[in-house]
């Protein structure tokens, strides 16, 4: 069954003491919504030009090691965060690379740390505006030598690939590639240190990895080589 990323308390290290067997010393402060967070219950994390972002249950936050900044919906403002669950976080990582990209239970939301603004990015399928989709997980692809895609795991209606160039997405179902998929619930996208995309689907014992070259998946199963 999948398991929701869940969290009680934001750990960084800091303050109170404690020994490990091999002699080192580890310091824990623990931060809950008493000291700025949005919410206690914490889905996702990434770290980016000396901030930690925090997605929240009920917002985004960004930590500067002293204090939280907290974003939430805002009806009195334009170009605000629209829903506040929060599931999944990147950073683009390209030469605009200032952006937070925000995956939460109604779509992807662009962050821009420039202007403080968030752009939501309407996800097409065949044309259509796709609504209503829970983004689990979020992954770029770095470096000049690949084509610049965001990738986007949804809980229900597969992956989609984004290029940022184009403004293009493709979108990758389980009825479209029945061998790469054992369901439409993407659990993680993962961007490897060779640029290989590797997806983990729900509902089944499968890992696929995306081969560009001919735009398939390789699968590894249980019965083949996973553990």
């Amino acid at each position: 069954t999948l398991q929701v990323k869940y969290a009680v308390c934001l750990c960084v290290m800091c303050m109170a003491v404690f020994r490990v067997g091999n002699g080192m010393e580890y310091k824990f402060k623990y931060y809950t919504d008493n000291n700025g967070l949005s919410s206690n219950t914490i889905q996702a994390f990434t770290d980016e030009k000396g901030y930690i972002w925090v997605g929240t249950a009920d917002g985004l936050d960004r930590f500067n090691s002293y204090d939280f900044t907290n974003y939430r919906s805002d009806h009195r403002r334009t170009y605000t965060l629209e829903n506040n669950c929060v599931y999944s976080l990147c950073a683009e990582g390209f030469p605009n690379g200032d952006r937070i990209w925000v995956g939460t239970s109604d779509g992807v939301y662009i962050f821009d740390s420039k202007d403080e603004s968030f752009v939501n990015l309407p996800i097409l399928s065949d044309g259509e505006v796709r609504h209503n989709l829970l983004v689990y997980s979020l992954a770029a692809e770095l470096g000049a030598a690949v084509a610049g895609n965001m990738w986007i795991g949804t809980l229900g209606d597969g992956l989609y690939r984004y290029n940022i160039k184009s403004g293009t997405f493709e979108h990758y179902t389980a009825a479209r590639y029945p061998g790469a998929f054992s369901s439409d619930i993407i659990v993680k996208v993962l961007l490897d240190h060779d640029n290989n995309i590797w997806v983990a689907s729900g509902g089944g014992s499968l890992l696929s990895r995306y081969n560009p070259e001919n735009n398939r998946f390789s699968t590894f199963r249980v019965e083949d080589t996973l553990t």
